[in-house]
């Protein structure tokens, strides 16, 4: 392969990353497929296959708004501190408590539109 320079490293895991995110758990129905430019080595393409190879993909090199592009970019390369961390960790429990409460006082009844 020839030489990349780092920011096409990470431009190519901005392309390209989602298609290798590790979405299904159990590894039964979404398998990450292989694509050739994410197969750089190095420091840079370590950080850049965590950011956008996890248990999370996103997919926004389409927008067309390099604004919007740029914000969406900025959001998910960015450090979060622990206690954001937990904070969102403890909202989603919160959210997933009160949904299975609804769900067992309102079974069969819609609630989202």
């Amino acid at each position: 392969m020839a030489f990349q320079s780092a920011e096409q490293i990470v431009d190519h895991f901005r392309l390209w990353g989602y298609l290798q995110a590790k979405l299904d758990p159990l590894g039964q129905y979404l398998q990450p497929l292989r694509v050739p430019e994410l197969e750089a080595t190095g420091d840079v393409a370590d950080k850049a296959r965590r950011m956008y190879c996890g248990t999370v993909g996103v997919e926004f090199m389409h927008i067309a708004d390099p604004t919007r592009r740029r914000w969406i970019q900025e959001q998910f390369e960015r450090d979060m501190p622990e206690r954001k961390r937990q904070r969102i960790l403890d909202l989603l429990i919160r959210a997933d408590i009160f949904e299975q409460v609804l769900q067992s006082r309102y079974p069969g009844t819609k609630r989202f539109l």
